[in-house]
């Protein structure tokens, strides 16, 4: 393990959290990134450093983020009929005509990878459950407390060769998003992808 635990090479989960919501959440700007912390430094009675020197640091700690055992890949992928298309036929949308590149990790290893890491220690669900609250009403919260997941893992309980495997539902989600910071307002669609054992707070 690194010395800053799981989260390096932030440091520590105030440092992550604050990097997360200032690049991810908020997208804020570099210069006014840069003003935040110097009004950080400058409050009465404050000690030490910001979290962050300015946006150069913060966006050099991501840049250091490893990738572990799942690198980025691409591939390219173009419409069908884009080799076909009338270059002057202004009714064809340009999506169409372009090619598109797709930036990806290895969904094997992203989820062996989340199944493994330490930081879901307690926060993981081996097994579907069922839980009641005090009036003995159902309660619903993490995916593995569903009825799907119950009725699936009994089925392939039935198959004696499934007995001590551990099931491990996959969810996908896509969205749109526009990421300004750096890159000028250019549009993505995200895959999302975990394993339905984690439990919600974790994600």
């Amino acid at each position: 393990h690194h010395s800053g635990g799981p989260w390096q090479p932030f440091g520590s989960r105030a440092k992550y959290r604050l990097g997360d919501l200032l690049f991810r959440e908020c997208q804020m700007p570099g210069a006014q990134i840069d003003e935040l912390m110097d009004v950080w430094a400058a409050m009465p009675g404050h000690q030490g450093p910001p979290l962050f020197a300015n946006h150069q640091d913060l966006y050099k700690t991501i840049d250091a983020v490893s990738e572990g055992g799942a690198p980025w890949e691409c591939l390219s992928v173009s419409h069908v009929d884009a080799d076909t298309l009338p270059a002057d036929d202004p009714s064809v949308p340009t999506w169409m005509r372009d090619t598109h590149e797709v930036w990806f990790h290895c969904p094997e290893s992203l989820l062996d990878q989340q199944i493994s890491n330490p930081i879901f220690d307690g926060h993981m669900d081996y097994v579907p459950r069922q839980v009641f609250g005090d009036q003995h009403q159902r309660i619903w919260s993490d995916f593995m407390t569903g009825n799907w997941a119950w009725t699936q893992c009994n089925e392939l309980a039935e198959d004696p060769e499934n007995h001590g495997a551990m099931f491990v539902p996959i969810i996908l989600g896509s969205d749109k998003t526009t990421v300004s910071v750096a890159t000028g307002n250019n549009e993505y669609y995200p895959l999302y992808i975990s394993t339905g054992n984690v439990h919600m707070e974790r994600l």
